[in-house]
C-alpha cells in the first residue's frame, strides 16, 4: 500500500473519529442536562411537599397563639398567610406547572381542601376571642376534633411525599443511568477506534529498494 494512500485513509478515519466524538460529546451534554434537570425537579417536589405541610403548621401555631392571650401579632400573621402569601395555593400551582401526576396533585388538592375546611374552624376561634369568649376559642383550637381534622389534613401530605419521592428518585436514577451508559458506550468506542488506528503501520521499505540504498 502506497504511504499517500495509507495517508489519505488515516485522514478519513480520524475525520470520521471527530465527527463521532463530536456527536457523542453532545450526546453526553444533553443527557448529563437531562440527569441534572431529575435532580432539581426532585428537589423541589420534595420542597413543595415540606412548605405545604409547614404552611398548615404556622396556621395552626399562629391560631393557637391568638386564642391564648389575643395578642394581634399571631392574628396580623395568620391572615396574612391565608390572603397574601398563600403558600397552599402556591404549591398547588407550581405542582401544575411541574406536570405532577394526577393521583399526587389528588393529593395536594384534598389537604388543600381539608386545611381550607379547619381555617372555618380557625376564624370562629378567633371571632370568639374578639367577643372576649376565650374558652370557646381554646376550646374550637385545642379540643380531639381539632387534632383529627389536622390529622386529616396531614395524611394526604405524608402520601403525596412518598408517591413523589419514589417517582422522582426512578426519574432521576433513570437519567443518571441513561448518562453513564452513553459514558461508557463512548469510552469504549473510542477505545476501540484508537486500537485499529494503533494496528496500522506503514510498511517497511525493502532492503534493496532504491530509497534503502540512498540512506547507506
Amino acid at each position: 500500500m502506497k504511504i499517500s494512500t495509507l495517508l489519505k485513509i488515516v485522514a478519513i478515519a480520524f475525520s470520521i473519529l471527530s465527527v463521532l466524538l463530536i456527536v457523542s460529546v453532545l450526546l453526553l451534554r444533553a443527557n448529563y442536562e437531562s440527569f441534572k434537570t431529575a435532580v432539581n425537579r426532585q428537589a423541589e417536589f420534595k420542597q413543595l411537599g415540606i412548605d405545604l405541610a409547614d404552611s398548615s403548621d404556622y396556621l395552626t401555631n399562629e391560631a393557637r397563639q391568638y386564642v391564648q392571650f389575643g395578642d394581634k401579632v399571631h392574628y396580623d400573621n395568620y391572615w396574612k398567610e391565608v390572603n397574601e402569601t398563600k403558600t397552599r395555593d402556591r404549591v398547588v400551582a407550581r405542582l401544575k406547572e411541574l406536570h405532577a401526576p394526577q393521583d399526587e396533585l389528588d393529593l395536594i388538592t384534598q389537604a388543600k381542601n381539608s386545611s381550607d375546611t379547619l381555617v372555618k374552624t380557625e376564624d370562629a376561634a378567633m371571632k370568639a376571642v374578639a367577643q372576649g369568649d376565650f374558652d370557646a376559642a381554646r376550646k374550637l383550637m385545642f379540643d380531639s376534633q381539632y387534632d383529627t381534622n389536622k390529622k386529616i389534613i396531614m395524611a394526604p401530605i405524608k402520601q403525596f411525599q412518598d408517591k413523589m419521592n419514589t417517582r422522582a428518585q426512578n426519574e432521576t436514577l433513570s437519567a443518571e443511568n441513561r448518562m453513564y451508559f452513553i459514558c461508557y458506550a463512548v469510552t469504549r468506542h473510542h477505545c476501540g477506534r484508537c486500537r485499529q488506528h494503533a494496528d496500522l503501520g506503514v510498511p517497511a521499505v525493502p532492503q534493496n529498494s532504491p530509497a534503502a540504498s540512498r540512506r547507506t
